[in-house]
């Protein structure tokens, strides 16, 4: 926590919370979340004034992730009085929280992505359509950005959907072009089962977007014996 006197306002800046258990016992598997009286995220960041730059949670480099479950609220919670600030988030496991896996102030993807707030407001992914066979997810998807609103590039992670949320971070993809649909090919790791994919955008100054709605990409639907007797 950091006081709004004093001249430290921003002593956030500049952050890093990388390769942590938080709301698991030190194992990582049992649920150690917090909150039991009242409802609590995992990381909760709450501006009173003025900006914070760059917070990084997580990454993708080897062992920067962090495994955020079991809290009774958000995993990671972006909420502001005045200012804005960035949360740079990617390349965490994320699941079994009480609601979401991000919360910034409102989900709602807008048209053009004009609105301001934590993360700018930074809009989701959606997807279009989605299939996996022989070992990888054929995806197509929009990010619903105007290049006004965002520093491009974007670069969209995937990851495999627990409970809304990404549990496994399956790759990345850069999405240049504003407001397009755009193919992406993700690779499934062998022994890893994915039966829903969610994505998450975060612009070239690190603003990172809720998880996306989940696809399905389920391989049966992939070949099409669904309707099989």
């Amino acid at each position: 926590n950091c006081s709004s006197t004093g001249g430290d306002d921003r002593c956030a800046n500049g952050t890093l919370i990388l390769g942590n258990y938080i709301g698991t016992r030190a194992d990582g598997e049992g649920a150690l979340g917090n909150g039991s009286e009242f409802l609590y995220p995992g990381i909760s960041f709450y501006q009173v004034a003025d900006s914070i730059t760059r917070v990084q949670i997580g990454g993708t480099d080897a062992g920067a992730g962090n495994r955020i479950a079991y809290n009774t609220r958000y995993g990671v919670d972006h909420s502001y009085l005045n200012g804005y600030g960035t949360l740079v988030i990617g390349g965490n496991q994320m699941f079994a929280n009480g609601t979401r896996g991000i919360a910034t102030a409102g989900r709602t993807n807008d048209p053009a992505d004009v609105d301001a707030g934590p993360n700018r407001g930074q809009n989701f992914p959606v997807f279009v359509s989605g299939s996996q066979l022989n070992g990888q997810i054929s995806a197509r998807y929009a990010v619903d950005t105007a290049a006004a609103n965002a520093s491009y590039p974007l670069t969209v992670h995937f990851y495999r959907s627990r409970d809304g949320s990404g549990d496994y971070y399956l790759g990345q993809q850069t999405y240049a072009t504003p407001q397009v649909e755009q193919d992406a090919v993700i690779p499934v790791p062998a022994g890893v089962s994915v039966g829903f994919v969610v994505a998450l955008a975060t612009d070239a100054a690190g603003n990172t977007s809720e998880f996306s709605e989940a696809l399905d990409v389920d391989t049966l639907l992939a070949d099409g014996f669904e309707d099989a007797p």
